[in-house]
């Protein structure tokens, strides 16, 4: 009797520990969020920084950098113990790709910077497709699918689907695909949580 009593009593911790753990959100970022993916091996975490976000990446043993002014809009990015740091001017403001609608689009100038001092100017556009959800882990959150496309003088357009999640202010996933928007490649995480 005191076996099966204890054992109740372990099963009712249990279920409330499971029941406290949260979903990640926007004011998660203060401390860091961390989006895993377990093959192959995938780690990013992400903090606010200043008025946008950095996130340091973990992959097959690079580890890359990158700052955002928007979850949408890398700013920098660079490999650690390489001088392949890159920069992007982007002629639009965090609040405007906020406010984009289902159908709506936006394009806007851009030139990326290498660390050599090259200077390719571009175009970005993001067109916004539909509401949608993301699950990650146990965590559902609703999303934005995006797309997007980057034009470089000299070089192939970037297209990329995008789902962008307002309330954990984060891309949780991204698929690169071809010029009939088909899949290449993609990044889906398999878990999310608050950095300990």
């Amino acid at each position: 009797m005191l076996k099966l009593a204890l054992l109740s009593f372990a099963g009712l911790c249990l279920s409330s520990a499971v029941s406290v753990a949260r979903c990640p959100d926007n004011a998660d970022l203060d401390q860091g969020i961390v989006l895993t993916r377990n093959a192959p091996s995938f780690i990013s975490v992400f903090r606010r920084d200043g008025g946008g976000l950095s996130e340091r990446r973990e992959s097959r043993g690079q580890v890359v950098h990158s700052r955002l002014s928007h979850a949408l809009m890398t700013t920098e990015r660079w490999e650690e113990g390489r001088d392949n740091h890159m920069a992007l001017t982007i002629d639009v403001s965090p609040g405007e790709l906020e406010n984009l609608r289902p159908g709506r689009q936006m394009q806007r100038d851009v030139t990326l910077r290498f660390s050599d001092g090259t200077e390719v100017p571009g175009q970005v556009t993001w067109k916004m497709i539909r509401n949608t959800f993301v699950r990650i882990g146990d965590c559902r959150y609703s999303a934005r699918q995006i797309h997007e496309r980057m034009d470089f003088e000299d070089m192939n357009p970037i297209r990329m689907v995008q789902f962008y999640a307002p309330d954990v202010g984060l891309v949780l996933r991204s698929i690169t695909v071809d010029a009939d928007w088909k899949p290449l490649r993609a990044v889906q995480f398999d878990q999310i949580a608050v950095l300990p």
